[in-house]
């Protein structure tokens, strides 16, 4: 008996060592996943707007008034004629509701397109002009500062939205939250910018920059 007891005492501290880090590559093997993901997603991007006649980005119907029974589609679905296999990358596989896209099919996606693509915001966060008025994606001021998707949180989810709607962000990081996962990944998430590199930043960062006035959806000049 006291050799089981010591036998199990020996299991019990081993899986405590173990399982922490065990969770931690899981962890970190789910976010490479997700990196890779929007690498691809970003290069099926770059190939639409080389083929739009004004280099824009998708638009979906989240652009469009809402219509009672009309499906929403998401953006990933525009891109399946420059990337083939764009419906398969469109669930992050650290999404707190990638369970809830896969029921809901090819209409949800865990990853939101920057709106301020869209349209140009003011200091106050409000919409200046339409997208008439906004630059391309090969003329964006500063490509490698910009942000061109972000990683989607449940709220996002339940509205139905596969767009960011950074007009609020400015009131405070709550608002930025409700659309937003920041800290899919821990501390932080992944992000795609405008010259195509993919990123990880931390929720600490992008809270302060918040917080000091800097809506940083806006692309900078």
């Amino acid at each position: 008996m006291v050799e089981l007891l010591a036998v199990t005492a020996v299991i019990g501290v081993l899986a405590g060592l173990t399982l922490p880090a065990l969770a931690s590559a899981m962890s970190r093997a789910r976010s490479i996943q997700c990196l890779n993901q929007l690498r691809q997603l970003g290069l099926g991007l770059k190939l639409y707007a080389d083929a739009d006649p004004s280099g824009r980005l998708p638009t979906t119907d989240s652009d469009l008034p809402p219509i009672a029974g009309r499906p929403l589609d998401s953006w990933v679905l525009s891109l399946t004629n420059q990337l083939p296999s764009s419906a398969a990358l469109r669930i992050c596989p650290s999404d707190a509701a990638k369970r809830q896209r896969k029921r809901a099919g090819e209409l949800s996606s865990s990853y939101l397109l920057n709106t301020c693509l869209d349209h140009i915001l003011g200091a106050d966060g409000l919409p200046l002009a339409l997208a008439a008025s906004c630059p391309s994606l090969d003329r964006l001021p500063s490509p490698a500062a910009s942000f061109i998707t972000f990683e989607a949180s449940l709220a996002g989810y339940l509205a139905g939205e596969d767009r960011v709607h950074p007009e609020t962000w400015l009131l405070g990081w709550p608002h930025v939250q409700a659309d937003i996962d920041p800290t899919r990944h821990g501390r932080g998430a992944n992000y795609l910018f405008g010259d195509g590199h993919v990123q990880a930043v931390s929720a600490l960062e992008l809270r302060g920059r918040i917080e000091r006035g800097d809506n940083f959806a806006v692309p900078p000049p």
